[in-house]
């Protein structure tokens, strides 16, 4: 765990206090970095022992950093730009854009209670939804600095709280969260499966008519090439060539553990959108 030092006064004297540095502080950082640079695609990931940053195409990726390697990456293309484009400060505790947030409604995650989290139609409680919030990707609504040390908190509204009401599988997540299932108990009661299929291009945007070899996902009858790609497994130009129950052996696809991680997370209803005919 990395830590960060930062100057306090008290009765008149400064000095130095040790802040350790959280998976909440790194990811919002990188949501900050994500709305000023405009790279949705950026991305972090964790380990047991160290941090990867994908900053998003056509920029360096970091990999294998400690979490204070991690934030002074993220701070250094974050923080400093994110304050020329705010509005100022109101004396040393927030910004004039936090203060505004606030007008409208929005909240801190830790200003969230549960009758918010009702009223959206969210009947859970409130650990587990900043429980989501912090390990399933539950983006916020904006981030904003809230204190003079430039410290960016981010703010949620009723529209996140509906999205985790109607497009998250609560009742599966809620599972994970009590401990009662693993992650890989919770894709085989989700029932996603790894696949190999062969599929007509021109399903693919291709014109030639071809069979194409390719991997994917099953899940609810659909065959998920991508989280924004999936095409009905009975489809007569798709051909599955085979299935399997479990993540087949030397099969390393970062792309599709990802969407696995998506398809438990989200209802089927999200991807529909995404349905090739």
């Amino acid at each position: 765990m990395g830590y960060i030092f930062r100057w306090h006064e008290v009765y008149g004297r400064s000095y130095l206090k040790k802040s350790k540095i959280t998976k909440g502080m790194l990811i919002g950082l990188l949501y900050d970095y994500a709305r000023i640079h405009k790279r949705p695609s950026a991305r972090i990931t964790f380990s047991k022992n160290h941090v990867n940053l994908y900053l998003g195409a056509g920029k360096k990726n970091f990999l294998g950093l400690t979490m204070r390697e991690a934030y002074d990456v993220l701070k250094a293309r974050t923080v400093e730009k994110a304050v020329s484009k705010g509005n100022g400060y109101i004396g040393r505790s927030m910004s004039v854009n936090a203060k505004r947030a606030y007008e409208r409604g929005l909240k801190p995650l830790s200003r969230i209670r549960s009758l918010d989290l009702k009223q959206n139609g969210f009947y859970y409680s409130v650990a587990f939804f900043r429980w989501l919030v912090h390990n399933w990707d539950i983006k916020p609504k904006e981030m904003h600095h809230t204190s003079a040390s430039h410290r960016i908190t981010a703010f949620y509204d009723g529209s996140v709280i509906r999205y985790a009401a109607h497009c998250c599988n609560l009742e599966l997540l809620y599972q994970i969260y009590k401990g009662k299932i693993t992650m890989e108990q919770a894709i085989q009661e989700r029932e996603i499966r790894y696949a190999k299929a062969r599929i007509l291009d021109t399903l693919l945007g291709g014109k030639s008519g071809r069979a194409v070899s390719t991997d994917g996902l099953i899940c609810d009858n659909l065959l998920f090439l991508s989280s924004k790609l999936c095409i009905e497994s009975d489809n007569p130009g798709v051909d599955i060539m085979e299935v399997f129950d479990g993540w087949p052996e030397n099969w390393k696809n970062e792309n599709l553990e990802k969407l696995a991680m998506e398809l438990e997370k989200h209802k089927i209803t999200v991807y529909l959108k995404y349905l090739r005919k």
